[in-house]
């Protein structure tokens, strides 16, 4: 895994409270549901650890360092989706209407999703279902770009990361889908 000792999580994005948040994220570290690799319950962590090495800055070279960024941590669902998903769903409406909230990992699907086994595995080995014949970052950024350029963003939803025995190249695609849906915040 890459060395992150001393990097700000997040790119050093300001933190702030919820009610002055332009974004909010929260990790729901869920994989009851998955049929073939479990793993993404810890896909939050690691993508929150990784998160250093993201400056906040995107593709087109225009910084986003003043946005402001509120963590909600995990918010663990149980052993119940059935049960769990209610203190869930009390935490995420902490999230004031104008800021868009980013959930990550965990078999769930809000607001905008980007199931991360969409990228060919050559792109996101670690995946729930790692499937030839997907797309690419590239791809996937093109895509994200052009479904958010033309609205209102009020959330993203990355999910299906399952990290586990891999080398992190889906958690840095998780990262960079979720730094350039920022940026045009």
């Amino acid at each position: 895994m890459i060395d992150v000792e001393g990097l700000p999580a997040w790119g050093g994005l300001l933190s702030a409270p919820a009610s002055d948040a332009r974004a909010a994220v929260a990790g729901i570290p869920y994989d009851g549901s998955a049929t073939y690799r479990h793993g993404a319950r810890y896909a939050p962590a690691l993508i929150r650890g990784l998160s250093g090495v993201m400056p906040p800055v995107d593709e087109r070279g225009h910084g986003f360092e003043d946005l402001t960024l509120h963590d909600l941590g995990d918010l663990e669902l149980g052993s119940s989706v059935m049960t769990g998903w209610e203190a869930a769903a009390s935490r995420l409406g902490e999230v004031p209407s104008g800021a868009v909230l980013t959930a990550l990992g965990g078999d769930h699907c809000s607001a905008i999703p980007f199931d991360i086994d969409a990228l060919d595995p050559a792109f996101a080995p670690g995946t729930e279902i790692p499937s030839a014949g997907g797309i690419s970052t590239r791809q996937a950024l093109d895509l994200v770009r052009a479904v958010a350029g033309g609205c209102r963003l009020v959330g993203l939803d990355v999910c299906e990361v399952a990290p586990v025995g891999s080398d992190g190249i889906a958690v840095l695609a998780a990262l960079k889908v979720v730094f350039e849906t920022w940026a045009l915040l």
